[in-house]
């Protein structure tokens, strides 16, 4: 054996060899710093969306959660009333002892479910345990009084002078653009704890859910229940609650849209349909000509539906009514920021959005719609609402399935014979009122315009019966 070689085995039994304690020392260490996969569900939003319209995905007033903590136009303006609200939610009776005990346990709680929040968010937040708890309970109890007060109509805070949150109509609505941004959430599950040890008096049939429907605009004719055991927890956030009530359905599968549809008329549908573009997600015609094919518009008879409940049936489109507020292009713009990011959610929203852009060609579709009342609105002028909406899914991306595939290709195919139909039926209108311009001039003098009016009728009639038939081959 050489030196080198006796040296090296003499350095290898110097090596201290680890016991087992440290071993498993080792590994706890490197399990520690290994982060938990959870369900992510808060996340920033893209630039590329962000260009598109940034007031849209910006709070104006209030931060939420950690996101815009380094705001101080948000944080400053806010701090007092956070903390007035915070002190008001927790002092649910006048016992000083079970308000510190009601403050004692809510800190416990929060402290507890901090590691579960922090992984809730895409990015990591710098902020340490302590800062962190702070944003959740701050932020937390203020969502939880807004939502109290407004469900009671109080304006006043407990000293009898208004407050200036709820007395000012502006500041309510700027609150529920912000409350309904991506990036401004806080974990559900903080807002039910925490309303769970407090219990407030004036709200205690009702769950958070239901209170923090009540706060946001509706959406849709869809009513809010009033029972507190109806909605549930299960909801990831606000903006979660607002997906979810107004727009998932029962079943995820996309083919439900199409209930009254038979398996005989949807395989003559195209089975591979092209979703790479987003051309193909939407109607190939605008709300005016699909109205000029027969095609007719109506909002379901029935008020508990969700926006996703979209029906075609012997020529009748049913699409629940859609109200247009002040803070509804936002959410919608959020929401499908969510589903483009979320990777557990579905595409609902975004097929939606992009359907019902497909309806709105110019001004008068939407004056149709209106019409139709399958949109409602008390703000938009008919320009404004336009350009808001010709940019909700610009840089969208369509992913997976279209969700109203086939119900899209059934009115597509429903609407082309009258299509063909129509242009044949303009071309030969115009040419029959030419001829009779031509016979009325010449006092049906000549013998050949009154041949050419009877064979302009005879086209005319021919082009009717042809199309008939089209639309009415079982074979096509």
């Amino acid at each position: 054996m050489s030196q080198s070689e006796v040296k090296k085995d003499q350095q290898l039994e110097d090596k201290e060899i680890p016991t087992k304690a440290t071993l498993m020392e080792e590994i706890r260490q490197r399990m520690g710093g290994v982060k938990r996969t959870v369900d992510v569900c808060i996340y920033k939003v893209p630039s590329k969306l962000r260009k598109v319209n940034e007031d849209a995905y910006n709070p104006r007033v209030v931060s939420i959660g950690p996101y815009h903590q380094e705001n101080p136009d948000l944080v400053d303006a806010m701090k007092e009333h956070k903390w007035r609200y915070m002190t008001s939610f927790l002092q649910q009776t006048n016992i000083p002892q079970e308000s510190k005990e009601c403050l004692e346990r809510c800190v416990d709680a929060i402290y507890e479910l901090c590691g579960e929040a922090r992984q809730c968010y895409s990015e990591t937040i710098k902020y340490n345990e302590n800062e962190l708890a702070k944003i959740m309970l701050l932020d937390g109890c203020f969502i939880l009084e807004l939502f109290v007060r407004c469900h009671a109509n109080v304006e006043v805070n407990e000293d009898g002078q208004p407050d200036p949150v709820r007395k000012s109509a502006w500041m309510i609505t700027a609150l529920q653009h912000d409350l309904g941004l991506l990036e401004n959430q806080i974990p559900f599950f903080i807002l039910v704890r925490l309303y769970e040890i407090v219990k407030p008096r004036a709200t205690k049939n009702y769950s958070v859910a239901s209170l923090a429907l009540k706060f946001f605009d509706p959406l849709s004719r869809k009513p809010r229940p009033e029972e507190k055991d109806q909605l549930g927890t299960d909801f990831k956030h606000l903006l979660d609650l607002l997906h979810k009530f107004y727009f998932l359905t029962a079943v995820s599968v996309p083919s439900v849209v199409l209930n009254n549809i038979t398996e005989e008329q949807t395989s003559s549908c195209p089975s591979e349909p092209d979703y790479t573009s987003s051309n193909k997600w939407g109607f190939k015609y605008c709300t005016s000509e699909l109205l000029e094919a027969a095609i007719e518009f109506q909002i379901p008879a029935w008020d508990d539906n969700k926006l996703l409940n979209i029906n075609f049936d012997n020529g009748v489109l049913s699409i629940p009514q859609l109200i247009i507020t002040d803070a509804s292009s936002s959410v919608l713009r959020n929401l499908i920021a969510f589903e483009q990011y979320g990777v557990s959610s579905t595409n609902g929203v975004t097929s939606y959005a992009f359907l019902l852009q497909s309806l709105i060609s110019n001004t008068s579709d939407f004056k149709l719609l209106l019409d139709k009342e399958i949109i409602a609105h008390n703000r938009f002028s008919d320009p404004e609402f336009l350009s808001e909406f010709e940019t909700i899914v610009k840089d969208v991306v369509p992913k997976d399935d279209f969700y109203f595939a086939k119900l899209r290709d059934q009115v597509d195919k429903y609407k082309t014979p009258w299509y063909h139909f129509n242009k044949l039926k303009v071309f030969f209108v115009v040419q029959l009122q030419s001829e009779i311009m031509i016979v009325w001039k010449n006092r049906f003098t000549a013998k050949w315009s009154f041949l050419s009016v009877l064979s302009a009728l005879a086209l005319l009639i021919l082009a009717f019966l042809q199309t008939y038939y089209t639309m009415h081959d079982p074979s096509s």
